[in-house]
């Protein structure tokens, strides 16, 4: 049988290498993702993509939030978006091997997807556990093929309707390269070296 990679070691058990640079595909886009946000948009085309794409609020929100009609909003948000494409198409290209425009929207969405979920709240154990897993594009499947957990039990765990014992603790600290203090309370070390 192949060797396979998980949190960080080499075993049977998770997934191949060839699994694992897929799923680091729209990780790593992601934080290229970040980057074109902060660095290659206007304060107002800035604001707009993350109030819209990372905290998901509606154009009518952030239209009164911003003092800006909504279709205004809209036209921010389609500039940002060309501009962000435009930003990552040479690095979608690469990343999945494509000679063509068609997915390059695609790759962006999943980029901001996993971005979002890696900003997202986390006031819960559970919730901090749901935003870790979606930041690093790992499937539920994965994560319970590696644990030994099943996929009922995780699910729980992330919805808070059961508690985590240690050892399911320290697996999901150490598969996430983050500590436990960070999945029970939150605070600065959330991923230690974003893997």
């Amino acid at each position: 049988m192949a060797q396979r990679l998980c949190c960080g070691r080499v075993c049977k058990m998770c997934e191949s290498p060839a699994e694992y640079a897929w799923r680091r595909r729209s990780v790593d886009m992601a934080a290229l993702l970040a980057d074109a946000v902060e660095n290659d948009l206007s304060p107002n085309e800035r604001e707009a993509v993350e109030k819209y794409w990372f905290e998901g609020k509606t154009l009518t929100r952030i239209g009164e939030e911003t003092g800006r009609a909504p279709p205004n909003v809209l036209r921010t948000l389609e500039r940002a978006k060309a501009k962000l494409h435009k930003s990552l198409r040479l690095a979608v290209f690469y990343q999945y091997d494509l000679e063509e425009e068609s997915l390059v929207p695609l790759a962006v969405r999943k980029a901001a997807a996993v971005e979002a979920a890696r900003r997202g709240g986390g006031q819960s154990p559970g919730e901090r556990l749901k935003k870790l897993r979606l930041g690093q594009n790992a499937p539920l499947p994965l994560i319970a093929k590696a644990s030994g957990l099943e996929r009922e039990r995780i699910e729980a765990l992330e919805n808070g309707t059961e508690e985590m014992t240690m050892d399911e603790l320290l697996f999901m600290a150490a598969f996430f390269n983050t500590t436990a203090d960070y999945i029970l309370k939150g605070g600065a070390d959330e991923n230690r070296h974003n893997t």
